[in-house]
């Protein structure tokens, strides 16, 4: 039986996955990609950096979120030498002093560009509808004026 460290209570994790995402607002990275997932450090200053790279306007807890390999330069990974030469998949593991600084700008979701593109539709409808409006306009205009000339 082995005890989780996820949580604050012991709890029999044998069978049970949790799946994780990462804890950075825009990322959509989740346990179920080949990336590795990296704990807070515990250093308070350091941490600290890392919360603020996640830029979330929401609470989160530090102790259980983590941040994908994404947001890592290679240069923070240490080499696991013993996994390249033996040819077994590699344990991705961050330097003490790693910081994240690949900030990745959400892509605008199809949600959002549909309602954009309602928006500009119904702009458009709207400009369209003026004119109609003011061709009317001229045309009653015109035939007074015809009307009124004879």
């Amino acid at each position: 039986m082995r005890i989780c460290e996820e949580f604050s209570f012991p709890i029999n994790c044998d069978n049970f996955k949790m799946v994780i995402n990462c804890a950075v607002a825009t990322c959509k990275s989740t346990g179920k990609n080949s990336m590795s997932f990296h704990r807070f450090p515990q250093n308070r200053q350091l941490k600290q950096i890392w919360v603020q790279f996640c830029k979330r306007k929401d609470s989160f807890n530090a102790k259980t979120s983590r941040i994908c390999s994404q947001h890592f330069e290679n240069q923070y990974f240490i080499r696991d030498l013993k996994h390249e030469l033996l040819n077994t998949p590699l344990k991705r593991r961050l330097q003490a002093d790693a910081i994240p600084t690949i900030f990745n700008e959400m892509p605008i979701s199809d949600r959002q560009k549909r309602k954009e593109q309602k928006e500009r539709k119904q702009l458009v409808d709207q400009v369209l509808s003026g004119i109609i409006n003011f061709l009317k306009l001229i045309a009653h205009v015109s035939l007074f004026l015809l009307k009124f000339d004879h």
